[in-house]
């Protein structure tokens, strides 16, 4: 091949090799943007396994806007689950593998304000003590209050 041939194709080999990733990359986005999705990243949860299939994290989607990311235990118990209620506000539970897999203590945004609230509950799943800002009044006050053992409520100070 003589030298001018061998000039031009590099020459054109360095035009495609330039433009061409500029014009893919140039159109991944667009895509995006238009909702389009790697086929192989849609589902309609995701589940993250051990080589023997257990179970340790689960991405799900659940009733309204709810969606919710859980993390279990080498027993395939839920500990820890994270994400939002189904009017789509964040929250953080903490649950029992003792007590099956209600809640023990949950750190959530609540009401008109959405307030931050923590919730504790016992080993019925029954709330016993909240505690955060008032989540409907625009002072947002704190409140902490409980509920003895016939489940009557007590306030110990904020709103009633």
């Amino acid at each position: 091949m003589n030298q001018g041939r061998k000039l031009t194709l590099a020459f054109c080999a360095g035009i495609a090799g330039g433009l061409l990733p500029a014009l893919v990359s140039s159109r991944v986005p667009a895509a995006a943007a238009q909702g389009a999705a790697d086929p192989t990243a849609v589902a309609p949860g995701f589940r993250l396994t051990d080589a023997a299939g257990r179970t340790y994290a689960l991405l799900a989607r659940g009733d309204g806007q709810s969606s919710h990311l859980t993390f279990f235990n080498q027993n395939a118990k839920p500990l820890l689950e994270l994400g939002l209620d189904a009017a789509g506000l964040p929250e953080l539970d903490f649950l029992s593998a003792k007590n099956g897999p209600a809640p023990r203590l949950s750190l959530k945004l609540v009401g008109a304000n959405q307030s931050a609230a923590l919730v504790f509950r016992d080993g019925k799943g029954r709330t016993r003590m909240l505690m955060g800002l008032d989540p409907n009044s625009p002072d947002e006050d704190p409140f902490l209050a409980y509920y003895d053992k016939t489940m009557a409520k007590k306030t110990v100070f904020g709103p009633r």
